[in-house]
């Protein structure tokens, strides 16, 4: 039995292939959608409160860079920003928590990063998030840490992150 080998054949289905996957892949995140909203709304405010953890509300009160007000009853008690960075592999993005003087980090949440697992990806341990807790800022305005041995690149592009954040930070206070 012979076949016919027919390049239109071919090209309808695979043109067809290439439809339904697409609206296969369209309704699903259409679907999902309002899910990763509410997701990534979630992980900020948990973020605001894990760098922030006095206050007991805040409010967003900057968008680039993207600031957030805690309160204590009223009373503003510090900020957080939302930074980010290169990494070594990819994009890192944290969550800074300021003293309403400017003079002290409060906090570090790691929000979102792609580093290598078992290396970069210990900069979510609070063995290093841990050095930014009540962590003076000098006059230079810029903050040292120690890097995590087998990890320096990740480890420093925070820090490069948290000085960034430091001097976007400055108008706020």
């Amino acid at each position: 039995m012979s076949r016919d080998f027919s390049p239109f054949k071919t090209l309808v289905i695979l043109a067809s292939a290439a439809v339904l996957s697409a609206l296969v892949l369209g309704f699903i995140y259409t679907a999902s959608e309002d899910r990763i909203r509410e997701n990534r709304e979630r992980r900020i405010r948990e973020s605001v409160y894990r760098v922030l953890p006095e206050i007991d509300m805040y409010e967003k009160v900057e968008s680039e860079p993207v600031v957030y007000e805690g309160r204590l009853k009223g009373e503003t008690v510090g900020f957080a920003v939302k930074a980010e960075g290169m990494g070594f592999q990819g994009q890192i993005t944290v969550m800074v928590g300021f003293k309403p003087s400017g003079e002290e980090i409060t906090g570090l949440d790691i929000l979102e990063s792609v580093e290598t697992p078992g290396l970069g990806a210990r900069i979510y341990e609070e063995e290093f998030t841990g050095q930014f807790k009540e962590l003076q800022i000098p006059k230079e305005r810029e903050i040292e840490v120690e890097a995590i041995t087998g990890a320096t690149i990740s480890s420093e592009a925070v820090k490069k992150i948290v000085n960034r954040a430091i001097k976007d930070a400055e108008n706020i206070y």
